[in-house]
């Protein structure tokens, strides 16, 4: 039905996309590097162009200046098969999407589950687990009603009502505050 999509996609575009965006755990961990911006990691990394470039693109036009391959998959392909996957993943089309996140969504699709990572217990895991580690005062439910220097003369003091919260001003180092 597809001919050589499935394939080519897999070996022409998921697969480099792949073994670049790895790069990074081996420039973080071993190498200890650090990047001033996400352009320049994406830079470093060789993933750049696929930040500015849509998924439709990428897979219908081919790679342009990232290879000299001709792309071999249809428009009917990636209406069908891509748009299925990226609409689930993303709730995007192809044709609105970077195509960086585009090839990475696809990745357990076209390469399988054992070329993706996942996490014991679902993504909220890993944001409690840093939450955790951080030892981050968490505050859920508050009403912020102030935020001020802290009296110890450095950190911000702030003042909560709610449920979950002390009705006294606390310091901290940092403050985040998010709303729905």
């Amino acid at each position: 039905h597809y001919a050589l999509s499935l394939p080519f996609l897999a070996f022409a575009h998921v697969r480099p996309v792949l073994d670049k965006f790895q790069r990074i755990y081996e420039l973080q961990n071993r190498e200890r590097r650090s990047f001033r911006d996400v352009a320049q990691m994406w830079q470093t990394l060789g993933l750049y162009e696929y930040t500015q470039r849509t998924l439709e693109e990428v897979l219908l036009v081919g790679r342009g200046r990232l290879s000299m391959l001709p792309s071999l998959i249809t428009r009917r392909f990636v209406d069908e098969f891509v748009a299925g996957v990226t609409r689930i993943n993303y709730n995007q089309s192809p044709a609105k999407m970077n195509a960086l996140a585009g090839l990475v969504g696809l990745t357990p699709v076209v390469l399988g589950k054992d070329a993706t990572l996942s996490v014991v217990g679902g993504n909220a895991h890993l944001v409690r687990e840093i939450l955790r580690q951080s030892h981050a005062d968490l505050r859920l439910g508050c009403r912020i009603e102030t935020v001020s220097p802290a009296s110890t003369g450095s950190g911000y003091a702030l003042g909560t009502t709610g449920e979950s919260c002390t009705a006294s001003k606390t310091d901290f180092d940092a403050v985040i505050i998010g709303t729905l």
